[in-house]
């Protein structure tokens, strides 16, 4: 029993040294998902497009239908549908680094915005 012990401990401590820590980055490399990071939306200088737009409002909304139709520039109007089954009617601006969605429900409007400030 213990001369297995031992053998295993001696084999434990031969395969340790080639457990690494993790991949290490190579100078010069492109950022992966885990190397990036949230830059300023004082920096930002795009808008999102449809898809985008639509992800941001059915997580803030907690929406579970969005119907979106281009207006001017980067802004929607749209529609949507509630998870609690109530139904939306959305006008979606957008600036670089920012967006704004004001709402009518049923039971009043809103106003929903982020990063930089939207007129």
């Amino acid at each position: 029993m213990r001369g297995t012990c031992r053998t295993t401990l001696w084999v434990f401590l031969g395969i340790l040294p080639l457990c690494g820590c993790g991949a290490q980055s190579q100078p010069g490399a492109a950022p992966t998902n885990a190397m990036s990071q949230a830059i300023p939306a004082s920096e930002a200088t795009g808008t999102w497009n449809k898809s985008q737009v639509e992800t941001y409002l059915k997580d803030a909304l907690k929406l579970s239908e969005v119907s979106l139709a281009p207006a001017v520039g980067d802004d929607y109007t749209g529609t949507g549908k509630g998870t609690d089954g109530q139904n939306y009617k959305m006008k979606i601006k957008q600036v670089p680094g920012g967006i704004a969605c004001e709402f009518e429900t049923e039971n009043g409007r809103g106003r929903i915005s982020f990063g930089n400030p939207v007129p």
